[in-house]
C-alpha cells in the first residue's frame, strides 16, 4: 500500500497538472512575496488573509511560512522601537508575537497532515516551528500579564489559554520549551484566565482550568469566591453549597462564605442548619456580627424565644448598632407574651396571675420595639403590628390611637 502511495505521489508530481497547479501558486503568491521583498509586512499580510479566503490556497504551507516572516517583521519594528527608547505600540507588538505563535502551530499542523516524500522538509519546518516557538513563547506570556492588568481580559484569555494549550500540542510536546518554567507560570496563568472569564461573566470559560487555578494557594481564596459567584450565576445550587461550605472551612475569618451559606439555608426555613453553621463560624469569629444576627434570626424562626432574646442581647453587646437585634428580641417577648394561656376563669387568681405575666413581657417588649421603630422607621410592617398588640394589652391610648393610623396607611 506504502508504494502505491509513493508511486501515485511520483506520477502525480510529474504530471503536468502538478505543474500548471504549481505554477498557478508561485503565481498566486507572488503579491505576498513582493510585499515581503519591499518589507511592507501589513500588504503582505493582507495579500495573505485574501488567498486564505479562497478554498484552493486555504491550507497552504507557504502562507504560514510567509505569515510568520510578515508578523516578525512588524514585531522587530516595535522592539527595535523599544529598545532604541523611542514611542513604540506595545499592543502590536504583543499581538504580532502572538499570531507569529499560531502560525508556527498552524504550520505544524498543516506539515504533519500532508503526504510528503521528503523527511528532510518535514525536519526543516519542525525546526523552523521549534525555534519560533522557543523565541516567542516568553513574550506571549508576557502579552497575557500585560493584557490581564490592562483589564483587556478578552484579549488576556487568547494569550493565557495559549500558554496553558501549548506545552499539550504534539509540538509543545516535542518543541524543546522549558517546560519547568511553563509549569510554574501554568498555576497563576490558569487564575488569570478564571478570573479574566468571569470578569467578562464568560461562565463556561471560568471552569476550563480550574483545578490548575485552585492549586495557587496564594489566590486560592479570590477563586473560591469568583467560583462561589458563577455557581451562583450558573444555578448550580449543589456546587455552590459545596464550594461555601469548602470556603468558609477553608477560611474562616472571609465572612463571605458563612454569610451566603447561612442565607442560603434560611431562605429555604433550614433555620436548623444555619444555627449549626453558625456555632462552627463562631468557634474561631466569636463576634462575628454576621454569624450573631444569623443565629438570633434563626431561634427567632425556630420559636426558640428565649435563646434568640439572649442571643440578640449579646449581638447589641457586640454591635450596638445591629438595628435587627432589637426587633428579635422585641418581637420575642410579644410572641411569648402572646403564646401565653390564659385560664378561662377571668376571675381566678390564676387569670390575674397570667394577665400579670404577659402584661410585663409586653412592657418588657415594648422599649426594644420602640428603639427598634426610631432605627428602622420604614419597617412598618414589622414594627406597627406588634406596637398595635402591645399598647392594646397595656391599655396606652394616646399611644394606641397613634400607631392604629400608622396601620391604617398600610392598609391603603
Amino acid at each position: 500500500m506504502k508504494c502505491f502511495r509513493l508511486l501515485l505521489l511520483v506520477l502525480l508530481l510529474a504530471s503536468p497538472l502538478f505543474s500548471s497547479l504549481h505554477c498557478a501558486a508561485q503565481k498566486a503568491y507572488k503579491p505576498v512575496r513582493t510585499a515581503l521583498k519591499a518589507k511592507n509586512y501589513k500588504e503582505a499580510l493582507n495579500q495573505i488573509k485574501k488567498l486564505r479566503e479562497d478554498s484552493v490556497h486555504r491550507h497552504d504551507l507557504p502562507l504560514c511560512l510567509f505569515s510568520i516572516e510578515a508578523n516578525k517583521g512588524l514585531n522587530d519594528a516595535e522592539n527595535t522601537k523599544l529598545y532604541l527608547k523611542t514611542p513604540y505600540d506595545t499592543v502590536a507588538f504583543f499581538s504580532t508575537t502572538l499570531e507569529i505563535i499560531r502560525e508556527a502551530i498552524l504550520l505544524d499542523s498543516l506539515d504533519r497532515d500532508t503526504l510528503t516524500t521528503k523527511p528532510e522538509k518535514r525536519n526543516r519546518y519542525t525546526k523552523k516551528v521549534c525555534d519560533v516557538l522557543n523565541y516567542y513563547v516568553p513574550n506571549l506570556n508576557a502579552g497575557g500579564r500585560f493584557h490581564y492588568r490592562k483589564g483587556n481580559y478578552k484579549e488576556a484569555m487568547q494569550f493565557l489559554r495559549l500558554c496553558l494549550d501549548l506545552p499539550q500540542t504534539p509540538i509543545g510536546l516535542k518543541g524543546g520549551l522549558n517546560k519547568s518554567v511553563l509549569a510554574q507560570q501554568a498555576r497563576q496563568n490558569s487564575q488569570l484566565y478564571l478570573t479574566a472569564a468571569f470578569a467578562l461573566k464568560n461562565y463556561s470559560e471560568v471552569h476550563r482550568y480550574e483545578d490548575l487555578a485552585l492549586e495557587d494557594t496564594t489566590s486560592r481564596l479570590t477563586i473560591l469566591e469568583d467560583l462561589v459567584l458563577t455557581a451562583e450565576a450558573e444555578q448550580d445550587t449543589l456546587i455552590y453549597r459545596t464550594l461555601l461550605a469548602e470556603g468558609m472551612a477553608e477560611y474562616p475569618s472571609h465572612t463571605i462564605f458563612f454569610t451566603r451559606l447561612a442565607d442560603y439555608h434560611q431562605k429555604r426555613g433550614n433555620h436548623g442548619k444555619v444555627l449549626q453553621i453558625a456555632a462552627e463560624h463562631l468557634k474561631s469569629n466569636p463576634n462575628d456580627v454576621f454569624a450573631l444576627t444569623a443565629r438570633s434570626q434563626a431561634f427567632f424562626h425556630t420559636q426558640a424565644l428565649d435563646s434568640c432574646i439572649a442571643a440578640a442581647k449579646t449581638l447589641i453587646e457586640t454591635d450596638s448598632a445591629a438595628v435587627d437585634a432589637y426587633y428579635y428580641i422585641g418581637a420575642s417577648y410579644a410572641g411569648k407574651a402572646m403564646l401565653l394561656k390564659l385560664p378561662e376563669n377571668v376571675n381566678s387568681s390564676a387569670y390575674r396571675k397570667a394577665i400579670k405575666q404577659r402584661n410585663e413581657l409586653y412592657t418588657q417588649s415594648r422599649p426594644w420595639l420602640e428603639n427598634y421603630r426610631k432605627l428602622a422607621p420604614e419597617q412598618k410592617k414589622r414594627w406597627a403590628p406588634l406596637l398595635y398588640k402591645v399598647y392594646w394589652a397595656l391599655n396606652l391610648g394616646k399611644q394606641f390611637a397613634e400607631i392604629e393610623k400608622v396601620l391604617s396607611t398600610l392598609k391603603n
